[in-house]
């Protein structure tokens, strides 16, 4: 009878939800296992141990007779089912899915993932500056993606992990940045990838667009973070002050294949450990030259601060374009062109 109150609940808590693979586990309270093995010792019965496998043996045959095709695993569950013997409870934990992509961010000022609210730090129910969102800017590259994504699957919420990130008024171009979106507690599991690239692409506003996407896992979650991918860039700067317009174009070839030295940009110090990091200069190409207005693309390692390159943070980066030219210099802007990831 306690089976099949336990097999009812579980089915009733499990109720809608797309999976196959189901991992089963059993809480049997102290007082149960110490009664368990007392009857073990004094009568040679099997014991707790045995008591519980034959337990979620039973569950178990319940379960896959009422989901046929129901796969019983011991790791990488899309499901875990917890029952506690003595309270008659289960929990339903379902696991999450993820899909790799590639995005591409057209416009600027756009996060790339949530920015909580500066004011109230996303706290509670947000506050007047935020008019209760939470959020110091309204849309993120995240939720553009993530929020087709989650009505598709009917998913609770999402994480976002991008290969890198660009600043916020910097757009991503080319290919774009390879990305994995974690959709947690999804009642559905299976997704048409070019159905859900349409509506994504459809429902941005062409401020976003993906492609590429393809069903992944955790472990390329730790991939995407841990790879050290180079990147190409478009700027374009502004020299204010004298400057020798001869040798300007020499001056900035200078930098090809040149070893950067950037302590860390005091725009970003409040959040990044004050050191010293060094980064390759892989390829520089002049690209135009209008009076005192430069256009570059460069090629560089990843992590190489490309706005400090050009002005040079007051020496905090060096070489730089500020130096080499010897006039201040300001960045009008700056684009990803690609992600050289694979």
């Amino acid at each position: 009878a306690d089976v099949d109150l336990i097999v009812g609940r579980s089915l009733a808590a499990m109720q809608g939800a797309e999976f196959v693979d189901l991992q089963l586990g059993v809480h049997m309270a102290k007082e149960q296992v110490q009664q368990e093995e007392y009857l073990r010792q004094r009568y040679g019965a099997g014991g707790s141990r045995a008591l519980k496998a034959a337990l979620v043996e039973a569950i178990g045959a319940a379960l896959a007779e009422s989901r046929p095709g129901l796969r019983l695993v011991r790791e990488k569950p899309e499901v875990l089912l917890l029952v506690d013997t003595l309270t008659l409870n289960v929990e339903v934990e379902i696991r999450p899915v993820f899909f790799y992509g590639r995005y591409r961010k057209l416009v600027r000022d756009l996060p790339q993932t949530r920015w909580p609210c500066r004011a109230c730090r996303g706290r509670g129910k947000g506050c007047n500056s935020c008019a209760g969102s939470g959020l110091q800017y309204p849309n993120s590259v995240q939720d553009m993606i993530g929020k087709p994504l989650r009505e598709l699957l009917d998913a609770e919420d999402t994480s976002f992990h991008g290969m890198g990130r660009e600043d916020i008024d910097v757009r991503c171009l080319g290919r774009g940045r390879p990305f994995v979106i974690e959709l947690k507690n999804p009642i559905r599991r299976n997704l048409d990838v070019e159905q859900a690239i349409e509506l994504v692409n459809s429902s941005t506003d062409a401020q976003v667009e993906i492609s590429d996407l393809r069903p992944s896992n955790r472990s390329e979650v730790v991939r995407i973070k841990q790879t050290q991918a180079e990147k190409s860039y478009t700027l374009r700067f502004k020299i204010e002050g004298e400057f020798d317009a001869d040798g300007l174009e020499d001056n900035l070839q200078n930098l090809n294949g040149v070893t950067l030295e950037q302590r860390t940009p005091r725009r970003v110090s409040h959040r990044r450990a004050d050191k010293v990091r060094k980064r390759k200069v892989l390829e520089l190409v002049v690209k135009k030259i209008e009076e005192d207005e430069v256009e570059l693309i460069v090629r560089c390692e990843s992590g190489t601060y490309v706005k400090e390159l050009v002005h040079s943070d007051e020496g905090r980066t060096t070489p730089s374009v500020a130096e080499l030219i010897g006039a201040p210099c300001v960045v009008l802007s700056l684009d990803v062109e690609d992600v050289h990831a694979d």
